[in-house]
């Protein structure tokens, strides 16, 4: 439907906002026209070009299936009957593009996120710290010495950092230009730019390929659909913090800045946005948290009772008022309902070492 469309692009910034990719570095506008032309391509766009865009962000992996749609897709499969094919449900032109409109409200923002972090990350690899000035190391030579730094220090892939610095080591000994421009295109081949971007991409917005094995057997449980999601939710929004973390620490002024916006975005989503905006409400409606809350106890459904509400007009004379279930918005609502729950349950003098454990599982 429109609204699911309008819910899964705007519930998506989220995932921009957590890591702070907030200004001038990526365009919004571009991400969406590369999409519009894959989905609708028109006379005058030029397939080829967009073809091969796709394919780039395909192969990196910054483009995947949208975990929402491979959910659905999975019911399906063990419903159908008779002559009933999943595959020609798939395959109706129709059903096709509302699987990928929808997929593309998630993808929009990967892509926002690959620009983003690829401009960002051209100026943190070009920067030349006093020590390399000293010994004179510029240029390309930088460029790949702060590389490989970012492998050992953020990504904390050694393995790869000592086979980049191998490369590197050669090139640098090396008197001969044809086998130094042959080392460099293999330095390249073998991780660039556009692959660090990528690792920020598929570690900090939820992406299906990523989803465990364990994960996708859970689902054949009795314990509910959808279950992918919530985990890719606590997968990424452990990196978040654990990246930003690592960023921060690094010798590199840019590489920290992201960090810096990282963990500032991630503090936002994940607590400040819901409390300014309900406090916010609060003043404009007089509806505070104690009445929230006694709300939340006696009235409101159980399946609201730990989610995130905004109070939308002023109490008539019987008390009633409209709200706002923030926590449907918000794709990190996963990570704050269990803390809702917990404080919730204390607050009601429920909270013990028996219910602990059921309190925690009926949250998720």
């Amino acid at each position: 439907s429109p609204m699911t469309q309008i819910r899964n692009v705007s519930t998506a910034s989220f995932f921009a906002l957590a890591s702070g990719l907030i200004g001038g570095r990526s365009s919004l506008t571009d991400a969406f026209k590369l999409l519009a032309d894959d989905i609708f391509p028109g006379k005058f766009v030029k397939a080829s070009d967009v073809a091969k865009k796709m394919e780039d962000l395909i192969q990196r992996g910054v483009v995947d299936q949208n975990i929402e749609v491979n959910e659905i897709k999975n019911i399906l499969e063990k419903a159908k009957k008779g002559k009933f094919t999943l595959q020609a449900l798939i395959e109706n032109p129709i059903v096709k593009k509302a699987f990928d409109l929808y997929q593309g409200g998630d993808n929009v923002w990967k892509i926002y996120a690959d620009k983003f972090y690829q401009s960002a990350l051209e100026d943190a690899f070009k920067y030349v710290s006093p020590q390399q000035a000293k010994l004179g190391i510029t240029g390309d030579r930088a460029i790949r010495e702060n590389m490989i730094d970012w492998y050992r220090t953020v990504a904390k892939q050694n393995d790869i950092a000592d086979e980049l610095a191998s490369i590197n080591q050669k090139i640098i000994n090396s008197k001969n230009a044809n086998e130094v421009a042959g080392l460099s295109e293999q330095f390249n081949n073998l991780r660039n730019v556009g692959d660090v971007s990528a690792y920020l991409v598929t570690n900090t917005i939820p992406t299906y390929s990523r989803v465990p094995r364990i994960i996708e057997n859970i689902r054949n449980l009795p314990l509910g659909n959808f279950i992918a999601f919530p985990a890719e939710i606590l997968r990424t929004g452990t990196h978040l913090i654990t990246i930003g973390g690592r960023e921060l620490m690094s010798s590199n002024p840019f590489i920290r800045q992201m960090g810096a916006r990282r963990l500032l975005g991630a503090s936002a989503v994940f607590g400040g946005t819901g409390t300014i905006i309900a406090n916010t409400a609060e003043k404009l409606t007089g509806v505070d948290q104690e009445k929230m809350k006694a709300f939340k106890r006696s009235i409101a459904p159980d399946y609201q009772k730990n989610s995130t509400l905004i109070p939308l007009t002023k109490p008539n004379e019987n008390g009633e008022f409209k709200y706002f279930n923030f926590s449907y918005t918000n794709p990190y609502d996963s990570l704050t309902r269990p803390i809702n729950a917990i404080l919730s349950a204390h607050s009601n003098g429920q909270l013990n070492d028996a219910s602990l454990a059921e309190i925690l599982y009926d949250s998720f």
